[in-house]
């Protein structure tokens, strides 16, 4: 379905429940990266790129939500980026985007606990620019399944080689040394 298009995701939300009869599960795995520095980035790119990684997500929710609540369960999972906890040059809108998405998703998860109604994140790599760090969707898949199955999910799972480490050192690391280190790794992909 089109997550930009209100009648897309409403008809295939009513389709769903027309032949199942319940929503167990919800993967928003919709988005895309739209790269370039902040200033440069036409507006309309911009809110495009909020428009389908944060509120075609978020109105897919909406959407499922008073089913699983009726339900009783239902799980949502919102396939994010550690983008959403790092940032790296010229992704200024993606990341906004891919922060949104962590905030929307710990949100939800606190109000949705008392109906039994869980998010989680699934975090990976695959949209992200630095090509030694995609994930094999096989290893995606993998995860999100184990998520669906679990019996106490996690709230995030980190999946790449690189994730944990991006992550860790982001936070580790003193902001001047984190972006020193980006731009000797910039420059080092120009060679």
């Amino acid at each position: 379905m089109d997550v930009t298009d209100e009648a897309s995701m409403k008809e295939g939300v009513k389709t769903l429940l027309d032949t199942e009869g319940r929503i167990d599960v919800l993967i928003n795995n919709a988005g895309y990266g739209y790269f370039g520095a902040v200033e440069n980035v036409p507006m309309g790119d911009a809110r495009n790129q909020l428009e389908v990684n944060v509120f075609g997500l978020a109105r897919l929710c909406q959407l499922v939500l008073p089913t699983m609540r009726a339900q009783h369960s239902g799980r949502i999972i919102n396939t994010a980026s550690v983008a959403g906890r790092s940032v790296f040059y010229y992704g200024g809108w993606y990341h906004v985007s891919k922060y949104a998405v962590e905030s929307l998703s710990d949100a939800m998860r606190m109000e949705l606990k008392p109906f039994q109604t869980g998010t989680m994140m699934a975090n990976n790599l695959r949209n992200m620019y630095l090509s030694n760090t995609i994930s094999d969707p096989a290893v995606v898949r993998k995860a999100i399944v184990r998520a669906v199955n679990a019996r106490r999910p996690c709230t995030r799972y980190r999946i790449g080689r690189m994730a944990n480490a991006i992550v860790f050192f982001h936070w580790l690391l003193p902001t001047r040394w984190w972006d020193a280190f980006l731009r000797l790794m910039g420059k080092r992909k120009l060679m």
